[in-house]
């Protein structure tokens, strides 16, 4: 998975010790809305398929 969206790391001070603030940016672009919207659809199709007969236990 390639995701279409750029997050950023920007520095907060000077100070070496401090924390940079992080933008993940995780659905920042339709494509990539889409694409987790079609994993989750599939997994739900997955996850309701039932048992394949060769593994089900009786």
């Amino acid at each position: 998975v390639r995701p279409a969206a750029r997050g950023s790391v920007t520095l907060t001070s000077a100070d070496p010790c401090a924390k940079p603030a992080i933008d993940m940016n995780y659905l920042g672009r339709d494509a990539d809305v889409k694409a987790l919207l079609f994993a989750i659809d599939l997994c739900r199709e997955i996850g309701d398929a039932g048992a394949s007969p060769e593994y089900a236990m009786a």
